[in-house]
């Protein structure tokens, strides 16, 4: 069980490139307050605050799970494939 556990590690750790999800959190900066409220709501540790004093989200830690998204009272952070508007007219489109 464990050497299998370690070669499952292997090929993962091997690779050049990785894929993430394309649901993941992006953070405007010219919005960010720096409020630590991503920072405190993410369940996975995500966000972090950077050199320039605001909220910063590496795309290989986001889940795309939107906690932070919808927890950011200044509206700096967006889900990519996910924005209000394109949930919007989901919405909508299940209303007609």
């Amino acid at each position: 069980m464990v050497k299998s556990a370690a070669q499952q590690a292997m090929k993962i750790l091997c690779k050049e490139k990785m894929t993430t999800s394309a649901e993941i959190a992006v953070v405007n900066s010219d919005l960010c307050a720096s409020c630590l409220v991503c920072v405190r709501a993410c369940p996975v540790g995500a966000p972090f605050i950077n050199t320039e004093g605001v909220s910063e989200i590496p795309p290989s830690s986001c889940m795309g799970c939107g906690i932070c998204t919808s927890e950011c009272p200044a509206k700096a952070i967006t889900l990519k494939h996910n924005t209000d508007d394109q949930i919007i007219s989901k919405i909508d489109a299940l209303l007609e």
